[in-house]
């Protein structure tokens, strides 16, 4: 837990918002929360252990082709857009930066 104290001249300036995106998360918590029974479709009863609370508690059993991905120190990753921008956004993201 923390605790945060504040003066006057502070708790005049927080301004805190929410995304879309949250706000649209908090929605659908607050729907399942509400749902009756199992939100496991019925099709899918069979396979309720998977969709367990103790399911996601643990990892897997280690298996034979289980492997490692070997890190190197200090390497840079490949520069590279993940996704192009419109010239506009490009723009928009040159003057950001």
């Amino acid at each position: 837990m923390y605790v945060i104290l504040l003066t006057q001249e502070w708790e005049e300036r927080i301004c805190a918002t929410s995304t879309p995106s949250q706000r649209l998360a908090e929605e659908a918590q607050a729907q399942q929360a509400h749902l009756p029974g199992s939100a496991v479709p019925e099709h899918y009863k069979d396979f309720a252990d998977i969709f367990s609370e103790e399911a996601f508690a643990h990892l897997p059993p280690r298996k034979a082709w289980d492997h490692a991905i070997e890190l190197h120190p200090n390497t840079k990753l490949p520069r590279g857009r993940t996704f192009p921008l419109s010239p506009a956004e490009q723009k928009e993201l040159d003057e950001f930066l």
